[in-house]
């Protein structure tokens, strides 16, 4: 993969529900990307209702992995309940959240 790929946004698809019983299932795929040399990952948390702490815990994992390669984690398409939870942790500050997945696969800013 060369430089121009690596900023590439790859898109991941969030469940209805992410919790302690599916978050490796989601964060798998998204560590594998970042190994393979992806700097952009773009959460699509359209359909996701809930998000427990588990799955808040990985994503800030997921963040640092990307963050040491000099990416970044998009959050796309963050519903009210989700936004909520991010907002009360104050995970809306750390995250790049944005409103619709055309946002969040925009180029990645200088």
């Amino acid at each position: 993969m060369n430089a121009a790929q690596d900023m590439q946004p790859r898109v991941f698809a969030a469940p209805e529900r992410v919790d302690a019983y599916n978050t490796r299932d989601l964060v798998g795929p998204i560590r594998e990307a970042i190994e393979a040399g992806a700097r952009c990952v773009v959460l699509d948390l359209s359909r996701t209702q809930s998000m427990d702490s588990t799955a808040l815990g990985a994503l800030v994992q997921v963040l640092k992995l990307l963050r040491a390669e000099g990416g970044e984690l998009r959050l796309a398409a963050v519903g009210d309940a989700v936004s909520r939870v991010l907002s009360i942790t104050r995970l809306d500050q750390v995250f790049g959240v944005y409103r619709t997945l055309d946002a969040a696969c925009s180029p990645l800013r200088s």
